[in-house]
């Protein structure tokens, strides 16, 4: 609901003007978890080891920079799950119910890893 609603006149030598209101909104508080690497316990050492026994010059020899980055991507991936260890992560977060609405009414919103929080 919009109330206090104030014509806060020409900005400027603008042919604008400012308006101020209140908005109230109600909020909803929801408890999000996901899983998160936990960088903190990772075998480390491990991870250098096998990166360093991997023939990188042969394995990129004649591929293209985007072929070399997803081949090392991969295989960094392989050790992350591996080797690093997982923690489930818990985050209080308040939602107005507007968002609440649009959410609903609106799948990008789902898929947006910032709101995804």
């Amino acid at each position: 609901m919009v109330t206090d609603v104030i014509d806060l006149g020409v900005l400027a030598t603008s042919d604008h003007y400012a308006v101020q209101w209140k908005l109230l909104v109600s909020t909803v508080s929801r408890e999000r978890t996901r899983q998160v690497f936990d960088y903190a316990r990772a075998d480390i050492c491990r991870i250098k080891t096998e990166l360093a026994s991997h023939d990188w010059e042969n394995l990129f020899c004649n591929r293209s920079v985007e072929d070399c980055w997803g081949l090392f991507k991969d295989v960094l991936h392989q050790l992350e799950t591996k080797y690093v260890g997982r923690q489930l992560v818990v985050r209080q977060i308040f939602w107005s119910q507007f968002m609440e609405a649009l959410e609903d009414q609106n799948s990008c919103l789902k898929s947006d890893p910032l709101l995804d929080w």
